[in-house]
């Protein structure tokens, strides 16, 4: 998928989630941050603890959960975001 291709990571062949770990993006950051940061831009992901335990620095980003275009340009907020 697009989405995939932005953030760099390899496309899902049976789902439709990209399931990512951001532990290289946190850097000097906490978890928290991070995810505060995506709520300051309007946008929300599924943390990856919710999915159990080792998962703490892992995220979940569905790219059916709204119209292509706007999880596109959500992809490239997010990529904003990893950047720091």
């Amino acid at each position: 998928t697009q989405v995939a291709e932005i953030l760099g990571e390899p496309a899902p062949t049976n789902g439709t989630f990209i399931f990512m770990d951001i532990a290289e993006s946190l850097q000097e950051r906490s978890f928290d941050d991070f995810m505060e940061a995506c709520i300051a831009e309007k946008m929300l992901l599924a943390p990856g603890s919710a999915f159990g335990k080792g998962y703490e620095t892992h995220i979940r980003i569905c790219f059916t959960s709204a119209p292509p275009d706007v999880v596109v340009e959500g992809a490239k907020i997010l990529q904003r975001i990893l950047r720091g």
